[in-house]
């Protein structure tokens, strides 16, 4: 039996990592980059076994990770000692890649769950995918991830969808136990997870189904630990909020916000929904009510297509500060809304930034990153009218919106997908003057959309090994549901 951590990329607002916040400091906010897993996140408030669960969590993660997970902090609260990062270690043994085709491209990011956090065996680690089978659109969990000579995993449940799941995310319940999927003809399902597998998949009823006579497009459901409702908007405008156990909307809700689609992935922080729309604005809705409490015009002018905000913005919780992108521009605004720094990164073609930004608050000095016109941009930390820039382009290449992935922060490294099927590696390091070309993976199909999932094992308390690393690619035709070493 071997130790397992899943790791939870930005996540852990839990103030100090050995104990949660005073009552007097205000509650965390928890983004997971991977996009396996979302919450506001109030410890104090917390159900009993939960609340020691993510301090536990917090407390392993941390010594093991310092470099590569930013733990946002409640203002006020001191963070954590610095740990020194582990030593290289050789790829773990059993740990090798695979590749399945299917009908249709993967474009949804999957979720990893490791049960019962942090000691099982590999056969219990799960993989929830969205993939087309030529028969049509499935959700599925996979388990026996880990075994030899490159051979794929197995199938535990499946569940058919009505429609196709495009460019969007899975989301996990805070116990691990419900997948969250939203499709892009209207249908939202909440689905179990299975106990035990076997040789034969099992068809899994959902939970709960809605369907809204709409379209979910590049989102996907944001949980709020706390009080377990459910988050998501879509293209019509509309902002949904839903009990996770049964998927009844709360009072007021859905509510039309704007005549524009929505495409991010909200965000909840200290009761206010943050997301854009196609407009070219960052909306902040009340999240009790569904009020509109303020409107940020992102745009450099007239608001075009190219200014659609469909980047989820990123939430430094020291600072207290909220940082976006679009169009070819950084942006950090206040906890209100109102924009305190703007930062031109122009490439001279105009377009919507789909990749989130994402900030090393590790490094010395910290750099945020994000992805656009086949580049990924290193942007000195906190933003500023005149921020440092440097950029790289990435190894393969697409249309402007590329790359479409989001930069995935783990042990040292930066990973992101690119626009020409290849999951590059870039090193972070602290240098304002040198940006180095990234590593890449072998191709897979021409596109690679899907933010990556990162596993991660230790065989004991001090030792950390390279770590899987899993996402969905597209064809011209088909796609990919992948596993690579982080070991190129």
């Amino acid at each position: 039996m071997r130790k397992h951590h899943v790791l939870l990329t930005s996540l852990l607002a839990l103030g100090a990592c050995s104990s949660p916040p005073a009552p007097t400091k205000s509650g965390g906010l928890a983004v997971d980059q991977t996009r396996q897993r979302f919450g506001g996140l109030d410890p104090l408030i917390l159900p009993p076994g939960v609340r020691e669960r993510f301090v536990a969590i917090a407390a392993a993660l941390r010594p093991h990770v310092h470099s590569t997970v930013n733990v946002y902090r409640s203002p006020g609260v001191a963070p954590a000692p610095a740990m020194p990062d582990p030593a290289p270690a050789p790829a773990p043994l059993g740990k090798l890649d695979w590749n399945m085709s299917f009908a249709s491209g993967v474009d949804t990011t999957p979720a990893l769950f490791i049960p019962n956090y942090p000691m099982l065996s590999d056969a219990d680690d799960r993989l929830y995918a969205v993939v087309n089978t030529g028969s049509g659109w499935v959700a599925r969990s996979y388990y026996n991830l880990y075994k030899p000579a490159d051979a794929p995993p197995d199938v535990c449940g499946e569940t058919p969808l009505a429609g196709s799941v495009d460019n969007s995310f899975i989301t996990l319940s805070l116990d691990g136990q419900t997948f969250y999927v939203a499709t892009a003809n209207g249908f939202m399902y909440a689905i179990p997870n299975l106990a035990t597998c076997s040789d034969v998949p099992t068809t899994v009823t959902p939970r709960w189904v809605h369907s809204t006579g709409k379209s979910f497009v590049h989102t996907g459901f944001w949980v709020d630990f706390a009080t377990n409702l459910l988050y998501i908007g879509d293209t019509s405008g509309n902002l949904y909020a839903m009990d996770g156990d049964s998927g009844t909307a709360i009072a007021g809700f859905p509510r039309l916000l704007t005549a524009s689609a929505l495409h991010t992935f909200p965000v909840v922080w200290n009761g206010v929904v943050w997301l854009g729309n196609d407009a070219g604005q960052l909306l902040r809705v009340d999240a009790t009510s569904g009020a509109v409490l303020s409107t940020t015009n992102l745009c450099p002018g007239t608001c075009g297509a190219d200014d659609a905000v469909y980047a989820t913005p990123w939430f430094d919780m020291g600072r207290e500060v909220v940082i976006a992108a679009a169009n070819q521009r950084m942006f950090e605004l206040s906890p209100l809304g109102a924009i305190t720094a703007t930062l031109p990164f122009l490439t001279g073609h105009p377009g919507a930034v789909w990749s989130s930004p994402s900030v090393d608050l590790d490094s010395t000095p910290p750099f945020a990153y994000v992805g656009f016109d086949n580049q990924l941009f290193k942007i000195a930390y906190p933003i500023t009218a005149g921020s440092t820039i440097l950029s790289q382009p990435t190894v393969g290449t697409g249309d402007v919106t590329h790359p479409r992935s989001s930069p995935t922060l783990f042990n040292g490294n930066l990973f992101i997908g690119d626009g020409g099927g290849f999951m590059d590696r870039f090193v972070l390091d602290g240098s304002t003057t040198v940006f180095a070309a990234p590593a890449a993976s072998p191709q897979y199909g021409s596109s690679i959309d899907t933010t990556c999932v990162i596993d991660y094992l230790t065989y004991d308390s001090t030792t950390l090994s390279t770590g899987n690393i899993y996402f969905g690619a597209s064809g011209s035709a088909s796609g990919n549901l992948v596993q690579i070493t982080r070991a190129y």
